[in-house]
């Protein structure tokens, strides 16, 4: 069983790639960036219907929000 809190798409997708590559993993509950507020990925995972689909693009398949970035202050 792999499961979630409230993780964004990035670290879902990272786990739901976990899951794909383990025959021992049998129950994922991936559905955490369903609820978020905010999600500042693009592409990643997708959940319909309750099956869990991964992306074809290189690596996640993701990237992170142009938009969000811009929103973000320098430490």
């Amino acid at each position: 069983m792999l499961g979630c809190m409230n993780e964004s798409s990035l670290a879902l997708t990272a786990a739901a790639h976990v899951v794909a590559s383990q025959k021992n993993v049998i129950y994922a509950d991936l559905d955490a960036a369903l609820f978020a507020v905010n999600n500042p990925i693009i592409g990643g995972m997708e959940i319909k219907q309750g099956t869990v689909y991964l992306s074809t693009a290189p690596g996640l398949g993701l990237e992170i929000d142009p938009a969000f970035l811009k929103k973000l202050t320098p430490a």
